[in-house]
């Protein structure tokens, strides 16, 4: 197995595959997986979805599976073969691509994911443009990202970066070592607007109960799974508590 493809796996051993719900890495990665697959079902009803920087390609895959016709887009082929190594039902394409030049026509797209990727990106509306592009009207676009908001993040928010330009050489590395600055939810709402999209509806989740932050994770030997979901439930409740401690966001826009 290529290097590539063998971290991806790690990433799945971790996140995907692992069934102990102690585990904060899949715990998190899991939180996120079902807000954006709870996002399409609600605002997507069918027709053609673009993954777009799709790493281990688990979203395009499970949208297959729930039958839209899936596009898993990465910059690094070695990724999509990795990708493909796991597709076993529905209709799953791979295509390696830059995403400020997606080779597609215009409104080819009723949904775009575009998860984990906008806070490695220099110039984010550059990308923005060509997912609005490839989007057909009235389409969705799904975005997660870390929360610019929560205590301790160590990063800039994207308004607090006055010279982009310094990021360029940074851009498109993986894991949260490649993060160039982070958004909160009023600064991504307002890039998503300046990009011609309206937002539909903005969500946080993994709060530390479940992402272990915050030296969280030293209760969750001994805090029952159900007990800590529960505890999350109700800090989401709370709108400054969750902005302050929750892990990652999602927006949900129409173009």
């Amino acid at each position: 197995m290529a290097p590539a493809a063998r971290s991806l796996y790690d990433h799945d051993l971790v996140e995907f595959h692992c069934a102990d719900p102690r585990n904060f890495y899949s715990q998190m990665y899991k939180r996120r997986l079902a807000v954006m697959l709870d996002s399409l079902q609600r605002h997507v009803s069918g027709g053609r979805l673009l993954d777009l920087g799709c790493a281990q390609g688990n979203v395009a895959l499970l949208a297959a599976e729930a039958g839209l016709e899936s596009y898993a887009v990465d910059l690094r082929p070695e990724f999509l073969q990795y990708a493909g190594l796991k597709h076993e039902r529905g209709r799953f394409l791979r295509v390696a691509s830059d995403a400020t030049h997606l080779p597609f026509r215009p409104g080819f797209f009723d949904a775009v994911v575009w998860g984990e990727v906008i806070e490695h990106v220099a110039y984010p509306e550059s990308i923005l443009a060509e997912i609005a592009r490839v989007l057909r009207p009235g389409g969705v676009l799904l975005v997660t990202t870390p929360n610019g908001a929560r205590l301790r993040t160590g990063l800039p928010t994207f308004s607090q970066v006055s010279d982009r330009s310094q990021l360029e050489s940074r851009q498109f590395q993986p894991d949260s070592d490649g993060h160039l600055f982070l958004f909160t939810r009023k600064e991504l709402a307002a890039l998503l607007a300046q990009s011609g999209f309206r937002v539909l509806h903005q969500s946080l989740y993994a709060t530390p109960w479940v992402s272990g932050r915050l030296a969280f994770r030293h209760w969750m030997s001994w805090m029952p799974p159900g007990l800590r979901n529960r505890l999350e439930e109700l800090t989401l409740r709370t709108s400054l508590v969750a902005s302050l401690l929750s892990e990652g966001q999602a927006a949900i826009a129409q173009r």
